[in-house]
C-alpha cells in the first residue's frame, strides 16, 4: 500500500491528528489519501488500547481502597495506599467520597435499591437499580464537577468517569467493586441510549471497563453476571 499523493503522512503528522492539532493541509491530504487515513486508523485504535491499558494501571481497585478505610490492610499495604493517594487526585475522590458515605451510616445495612418510574424503558431492563451517592470529595469541595461518580446497590460499589474525547466525544471508563468479585469477572456491560441498545462490553478481572467514542447524554448502563442479578444504573449523565 503506497502513498496516494506522495510523500506520506510522518507519524508526527499523525500524531498531530490524534492530538487534534494537525494543519489544515494534513486533513486535505487524509481525505485524498485512503492509504494514509488507513494508517491513521490503525494508530488511533493503537492509541486507544493502549490508553484502556494504562488508563490508572497503578491505582488500588476499589475493593482495596474500601479495605484500606476500613483498616483491613497489612501495614505494608495500606503504607502504599496512604503514599499513593497523596499523589493520586482520582483515588484521593474515591476515598473521600468512601468516607462520607460511611460516615452517613449508609453502608452499615447494604444500600437498598432504587425504584424507577414503572413503564419507564430503565424498569423494563430489569435489574437491582443503583443509587447515586452524592460527591462530597476534594475535587467537589474544590468546585470542580468532573470525576469519578459513585453509587451502590446492597454491597456492590460501582464507579464511573466520563473522559473527554477526540470531536466533543467522551470515553467512559467504569468499575464495579463487589465481595464475590469473582462472580463479576465477564459480565457483560450494556449501555442503552433512549431505549436502543448502543455499545457493549465485558468486565475485566479486577472490574473494570470501558466504552468509546460516545456522544454526550444520559444513558442506562446494566451490568449482568454469568449468574446472579443484574445491576443497573440508569440515567448517567455522559458529559465529558
Amino acid at each position: 500500500m503506497s502513498c496516494r499523493q506522495p510523500p506520506p503522512l510522518t507519524l508526527e503528522q499523525l500524531s498531530a491528528v490524534l492530538d487534534g492539532q494537525a494543519e489544515p493541509a494534513i486533513d486535505e491530504h487524509l481525505a485524498v489519501c485512503p492509504e494514509c487515513a488507513m494508517r491513521l486508523e490503525e494508530a488511533r485504535q493503537f492509541d486507544r488500547h493502549l490508553a484502556s491499558r494504562l488508563y490508572r494501571w497503578d491505582c488500588p481497585s476499589p475493593q482495596a481502597l474500601a479495605d484500606y478505610h476500613l483498616g483491613r490492610l497489612e501495614v505494608e499495604a495500606a503504607t502504599s495506599v496512604t503514599r499513593h493517594a497523596e499523589h493520586c487526585p482520582s483515588c484521593a475522590a474515591e476515598l473521600n467520597d468512601l468516607r462520607a458515605f460511611l460516615a452517613a451510616g449508609e453502608v452499615r445495612a447494604p444500600a437498598p435499591a432504587a425504584r424507577l418510574p414503572e413503564g419507564s424503558f430503565a424498569a423494563r431492563l430489569g435489574g437491582l437499580v443503583a443509587q447515586l451517592i452524592p460527591r462530597q470529595s476534594a475535587l467537589a469541595l474544590r468546585g470542580e464537577t468532573q470525576g469519578p461518580v459513585t453509587a451502590a446497590v446492597g454491597d456492590i460499589l460501582l464507579v464511573l468517569e466520563a473522559q473527554p474525547a477526540q470531536a466533543g466525544l467522551a470515553t467512559l471508563i467504569g468499575q464495579l467493586a463487589a465481595p464475590e468479585q469473582d462472580q463479576w469477572t465477564g459480565a457483560l456491560v450494556q449501555l442503552w441510549r433512549n431505549g436502543v441498545l448502543g455499545q457493549t462490553t465485558v468486565l475485566d478481572d479486577a472490574g473494570g471497563f470501558r466504552l468509546d467514542s460516545l456522544e454526550p447524554g444520559a444513558v442506562d448502563l446494566k451490568f449482568t453476571p454469568a449468574a446472579g442479578e443484574p445491576v443497573l444504573w440508569p440515567d448517567f449523565a455522559v458529559e465529558p
